[in-house]
């Protein structure tokens, strides 16, 4: 406790690397940096943070130098797993390559933000595919009709082709109404997509959550 306390105490400048990552945030000034996001950052407590960090990196450094490369991506906050991921693909097999994408897939909440990277990566011609779902996801999709009626909630047009769906329409209309403000309009969208252009049906999130990027559209519901 007394180290903690000189260094919550101790003046330092913060370090160089975490500069160009001071930002605008909700409460002010922040940190945002692939491994460290600080929301509220206090210049007086610099030496604390500059410590943290430079433990997370050199766990990082370590994880990517033993080939724990699952470790290494979620080492990093979690906006940035998904480009972490992308510097390890050419280390990984396929099967590891699909468990790991499932697993970024399921932990993001800001695939829009990154959406033709996502396409690419769903669409890539890395063999065994079926290992982005486990064998209960893969059973419930071989079992699901060759057309197959999907829904999706969104409050912003740009948002209405995107990848991740719903078989369940309830689930998408509350997507709808997740994030809604006066700026905001929800739609529900109700979609048609044949089975052989499913990249996977994954129920990790609770969501009977069906990933495809081929998807027609049947109706906008305001």
């Amino acid at each position: 406790m007394d180290a903690l306390a000189a260094l919550f105490s101790k003046p330092e400048k913060i370090l160089d690397e975490l500069v160009p990552h001071i930002t605008d945030g909700p409460f002010g000034p922040m940190i945002h940096h692939p491994l460290l996001i600080e929301i509220a950052f206090d210049p007086e407590h610099a030496a604390l943070i500059n410590q943290r960090f430079k433990a997370i990196k050199e766990s990082a450094e370590k994880l990517w130098k033993d080939g724990n490369y699952s470790g290494y991506v979620f080492r990093h906050e979690r906006p940035y797993r998904l480009e972490a991921f992308a510097r390890c693909m050419s280390h990984l097999n396929s099967k590891q390559y699909w468990q790991m994408l499932e697993s970024v897939w399921i932990d993001s909440e800001n695939i829009w933000q990154h959406k033709k990277l996502w396409k690419s990566l769903w669409n890539s011609k890395t063999p065994n595919k079926e290992f982005v779902m486990n064998e209960e996801d893969r059973g419930y999709l071989a079992r699901l009709p060759d057309n197959i009626r999907v829904y999706r909630g969104v409050n912003r047009a740009s948002n209405q082709k995107g990848l991740s769906w719903t078989l369940d329409r309830e689930k998408a209309k509350w997507f709808s109404t997740r994030f809604t403000s006066a700026k905001t309009k929800s739609r529900l969208i109700i979609a048609e997509v044949d089975k052989k252009h499913v990249h996977a049906y994954l129920s990790g999130r609770s969501e009977n959550e069906i990933v495809a990027d081929k998807v027609k559209v049947l109706e906008i519901v305001k």
